[in-house]
């Protein structure tokens, strides 16, 4: 990530003559790096649903877009945020590489703490990133509990109970 960064900035430091020459390559990076996680998590959620709920949406004359906001995306809802939850993560730990590039952040502590062997000053940067990540994981286990359907939660918890945890 960070050789992208410094690969981006090359090409786009003259083309833009502010700050942007360096939040640019940055935001790009970060994007590249949330879309893989997003897109397995919408692709997982959509190919889990059962497919007897399709058919039965189709069979009650659902529109391919009604069929999708009415059942699709309800119905894949816990995978997708999944999907978001481990991008909003990734992005939290590889922000910090924004810093080699000037732009600050929690990792210019981690960067200056390196620099002048300051260890106290490295730590506390990357306990705050830490501190931050679980705080995205926090909330995101919230919005799961709030926005996924209940009876969607229940059937997973169910699933958990049938499946054996070891094969002895």
């Amino acid at each position: 990530a960070c050789g992208l960064i410094f690969l981006l900035l090359i090409l786009f430091g003259p083309v833009f003559e502010s700050d942007l020459a360096f939040i640019v390559p940055c935001l790009i990076v970060l994007i590249i790096l949330a879309l893989p996680p997003i897109m397995m998590g919408v692709y997982s959620g959509i190919r889990a649903i059962n497919p007897a709920v399709i058919d039965a949406a189709t069979g009650m004359g659902y529109s391919p877009l009604k069929l999708l906001l009415a059942v699709e995306i309800p119905c894949a809802l816990a995978l997708i945020l999944s999907g978001i939850r481990s991008a909003a993560l990734q992005i939290v730990s590889t922000a910090t590489i924004a810093a080699y590039v000037s732009l600050g952040g929690l990792g210019r502590l981690i960067i200056d703490g390196r620099a002048q062997n300051d260890y106290p000053q490295m730590v506390a940067g990357a306990f705050m990133v830490g501190i931050l990540a679980l705080l995205v994981d926090v909330f995101f286990s919230f919005l799961i509990r709030f926005i996924v359907s209940p009876g969607l939660r229940q059937r997973e918890r169910r699933r958990k109970k049938t499946i054996p945890l070891s094969n002895h």
